[in-house]
This record gives C-alpha cells, structure tokens and sequence, in this order.
C-alpha cells in the first residue's frame, strides 16, 4: 500500500488571514485609511500562513491565503488611490527648479 497524507484541516493562520481580508475589504471601502492600516497586514498574515503551510504539507488553507493575498494588495492599491494627488505634490516641491 502506498501511504496517503490525511489531511489535518485548515491552517488556522490561513483562515485567520482572509478574515482580516474579509474585515479590510468590508471596512475599507468606507475608510480608506483603515483599507490602507489593513492591507498590508492583510499581506504579512498570508505570507505567514504561507510559510506555515509549506512546513506543514498535510494543511489545508493554499488558497485561503492567497485570496486574502490578492484582497490585501488590492485594498493598499486601491487605498493609494487618494493620497495620490498629495503624494504627486509632495514629489513635485522636492525637484529642484
């Protein structure tokens, strides 16, 4: 007989991390400080669960951490996306001339 991996559930790291993805999209959308706060913890929780996961190949949760991965990067990205005219201006008042 060939051995088989059972499998030991999700990581609870991974279902942790898109919670906080779940939460950062939910309250982001209104606040986008909060979007920006949450997304790139968002984006630590998932490389986390990632790591824990590669140590652990019986764990379930690969794609619960890279949803929350991608929901992560997109709230920072779309969080930037007000303070860009600032940041341009910021930029430009440091250029000499």
């Amino acid at each position: 007989m060939t051995p088989v991996l059972a499998t030991q559930g999700y990581s609870g790291r991974a279902v942790g991390a898109i919670c906080v993805a779940i939460a950062a999209l939910t309250l982001g959308l209104t606040t986008p400080l909060i979007a920006l706060l949450m997304g790139p913890l968002t984006v630590l929780l998932a490389l986390r669960a990632r790591r824990h996961l590669r140590s652990r190949p019986g764990q379930q949760g690969w794609g619960l951490s890279l949803a929350a991965m991608i929901i992560g990067t997109t709230m920072t990205m779309v969080a930037l996306v007000p303070f860009l005219p600032t940041i341009f201006f910021w930029l430009m008042t440091l250029l000499p001339g």
